[in-house]
């Protein structure tokens, strides 16, 4: 696992969730039942983050998307659409896969809502839980990206320091915040650039 770019070996990768290892469910079925321009308005984006945080709870965003889909349809039902909209990417799976297999720590870092996880991620794919060294989701610890306190807890958490680690997300901002704070980052968008990204770091799937 040498890394002849950096003074410091690479000895964990942490993988952001959604956009990455999984499909965005929620920004998905908002884009086809109530519109992509809906994911920029303000009460969506102020409920995103409470959400994110701990905030509100699944059933407070599953009425607001409900309410504002402006079809009367109960929250069961647009909780199974969402639910179906959830898929993992398999292509980054077996490189995180096989990251592990050669021996690098591998954690996952996720805005999102704990429940979320707990009932329709890690129940369907057992191996997708048992894959990570460290899973830190933003609304229990009470913490989002791009904030550095997140970071460091990961970091703390999995056991790296920030030279050490690379992480990889699909936004911007969290990939700059995660380099602010001497991470390594990577901004995801597709398997195969992925794979060559970290060839960077002297990592070869």
């Amino acid at each position: 696992m040498q890394n002849t770019n950096n003074e410091k070996k690479i000895t964990t990768v942490i993988f952001d969730c959604f956009n990455v290892l999984y499909t965005p469910p929620i920004f998905n079925w908002v884009k086809e039942h109530i519109g992509s321009n809906f994911l920029a308005e303000n009460s969506f984006r102020d409920l995103i983050v409470r959400y994110d945080l701990g905030e509100a709870d699944e059933n407070e965003y599953l009425e607001f998307l409900a309410e504002n889909e402006g079809k009367g349809r109960s929250i069961p039902e647009v909780k199974k659409e969402i639910v179906g909209e959830t898929a993992l990417v398999e292509e980054v799976f077996s490189i995180a896969k096989k990251l592990k297999e050669d021996g690098y720590k591998i954690g996952l870092l996720s805005n999102g809502g704990q429940e979320f996880f707990d009932d329709y991620i890690f129940p369907v794919r057992t191996d997708f839980k048992e894959l990570f060294d460290s899973i830190v989701i933003s609304s229990h610890v009470h913490m989002v990206k791009p904030d550095a306190a997140i970071y460091m807890y990961a970091l703390n958490d999995i056991g790296a320091i920030a030279e050490e680690a690379v992480f990889i997300d699909d936004s911007l901002s969290n990939v700059e915040a995660a380099i602010a704070l001497g991470i390594h980052g990577i901004l995801y968008t597709a398997p195969e650039k992925l794979i060559e990204d970290l060839k960077k770091y002297d990592i070869h799937i």
